[in-house]
């Protein structure tokens, strides 16, 4: 089986309606040697045999780490403050197992998430803003930081808020390099979030490093399927000016989630009081 390294995991299944199938992996090739290695394709060979009384297994590749069913996550857009002081401390006191129940090797991790940040909002001097040295500390916590363009600039609903290609690269190209040189150690983000949801950017994330991105109303709202098309994931509001109207906080966030389904919420920030309806 030939992967790159960056692909899901593998995983080993018995054909459906059939019990387990009972695998004993012995890998004949050896892991990669070096760091540099890992950005090639890896051939990896495995050698199992069944026991008398199992069914031939099947072998896929899962989407998630151990299988798991369905994907959640939060983006804090913007860049506020609250990312570091209230929302950080605030999902860290819930936590997770990265295995399923009844699944060997599995640790308890804090709840965490992605703030997208435009970089010509952080560390103005303005402390409703972050800095870069809580954007630090964030990744340090297991955040990831999101690239959310330089200027936050594009709209599609003003007669001259559109951008030029030119004006695109632009934004892409000093928003990766200054995440990378500040924050990244030479590595910029791999996720998109479209700034006003200006879909403008897309046919030019790729060539800037990009994998995926996210907007209201995105056309992708699976983690299974084929694997490029994620540049165009949706996403929902958790903003109080949004789901007021409808009077229910939990808004887009179905009560039991499909196989295979990725669920997106994001806010502009979060607030400090328990009783406040963003908390």
């Amino acid at each position: 089986m030939r992967r790159s390294p960056q692909a899901a995991f593998v995983c080993m299944a018995a054909a459906a309606g059939l019990s387990p199938v009972r695998l004993s992996a012995e890998p004949l090739s050896s892991q990669p040697s070096a760091k540099s290695d890992l950005a090639k394709n890896v051939t990896w060979t495995y050698r199992w045999k069944p026991a008398a009384a199992d069914p031939l297994p099947s072998v896929k590749v899962c989407p998630l780490k151990y299988d798991k069913r369905w994907a959640y996550s939060v983006e804090i857009d913007d860049g506020p403050t609250s990312t570091a002081v209230i929302s950080q401390p605030l999902l860290a006191a819930f936590t997770y197992t990265d295995a399923p129940p009844g699944k060997p090797g599995g640790s308890v991790k804090p709840f965490v998430g992605g703030a997208a940040i435009f970089p010509l909002r952080i560390d103005t001097g303005n402390d409703t803003f972050l800095t870069w040295k809580q954007l630090q500390l964030l990744k340090q916590s297991g955040w990831s930081v999101l690239n959310h363009s330089y200027w936050h600039s594009g709209n599609s609903w003003e007669p001259k808020g559109g951008l030029t290609p030119a004006q695109i690269r632009d934004e892409l190209y000093w928003s990766q390099a200054v995440l990378a040189g500040e924050i990244g150690e030479g590595r910029s983000p791999t996720h998109f979030v479209y700034p006003n949801g200006y879909m403008a950017y897309e046919q030019y994330l790729k060539a800037f490093g990009f994998h995926s991105g996210s907007r209201v109303a995105g056309k992708r709202n699976r983690v299974d399927g084929p694997v490029d098309d994620f540049l165009d994931m949706d996403r929902n509001y958790l903003d109080e000016s949004v789901w007021s109207k409808s009077g229910d906080a939990m808004e887009g966030i179905p009560s039991s989630p499909e196989v295979g389904s990725s669920i997106i919420d994001f806010t502009h920030g979060m607030e400090a009081g328990i009783d406040s309806a963003n908390n």
